[in-house]
């Protein structure tokens, strides 16, 4: 008769804990999965629909001129075709489908010195030298094709220079954006090379074409 009283009161303790457990579980609030600050789940992806990309006017960064970081301004620059960032020292004019970035290190543009980035419709995208040449009145400079291999882009169908001008060093890069072709051309007195190169190259690592969002780089 003990025995059976132990089990009784046994069993009776073990659905005591059990209904105890049970009401703590469901007073725990569900957590949301990855929820933002409002409570919300994360929006669209970069790539995704419905998702917008947010350009502040001006972001500081650093930038690497003769092996040396140094901070730097970069103010935001809207086209038609496309949005970028130009180091603070810098200007620019649009002309049509010519977008210009000169180098104003002193506070003056240094016609000369310039990124340009021109959509030549007519320009097929596997050109002659010739045909790049007048396209982009080039008339002063012997070009030069760069073998694929040792191509800079990741997304040019093909690259020249010219080392050949006492005066200026020049460069480019030729690519096709909707069915377009457009060429990033560098054109600089040779001494301006430290400075001007690293922030040209940023201006394009900064690119993306609009309205879509895409990188000029993938």
């Amino acid at each position: 008769m003990k025995w059976f009283a132990k089990m009784t009161w046994l069993m009776c303790l073990l659905l005591i804990l059990s209904v105890t457990a049970a009401c703590s579980a469901a007073d725990v609030p569900e957590v949301p999965s990855d929820p933002d600050d409002n409570g919300q789940e994360d929006p669209a992806g970069p790539d995704e629909p419905g998702n917008e990309l947010h350009w502040d006017e001006s972001i500081e960064t650093t930038i690497q001129i003769e092996g040396m970081d140094e901070p730097i301004t970069l103010n935001l620059l809207e086209t038609e075709r496309f949005i970028t960032y130009v180091p603070e020292n810098m200007s620019t004019t649009v002309d049509g489908e010519r977008v210009r970035v000169f180098a104003a290190f002193g506070g003056t543009p240094v016609e000369d010195a310039y990124l340009e980035i021109i959509f030549l419709p007519g320009l097929s995208a596997e050109p002659t030298l010739n045909e790049l040449s007048d396209a982009l009145d080039l008339d002063d400079f012997e070009i030069n094709l760069s073998d694929p291999a040792d191509h800079i882009h990741n997304w040019s169908v093909l690259e020249f220079y010219s080392h050949s001008h006492p005066e200026y060093s020049l460069s480019g890069a030729l690519g096709v954006r909707d069915g377009q072709t457009f060429v990033a051309l560098m054109h600089y007195p040779w001494e301006y090379g430290d400075g001007f190169e690293p922030r040209a190259k940023m201006i394009l690592d900064y690119l993306h074409w609009t309205p879509s969002g895409e990188p000029l780089n993938p």
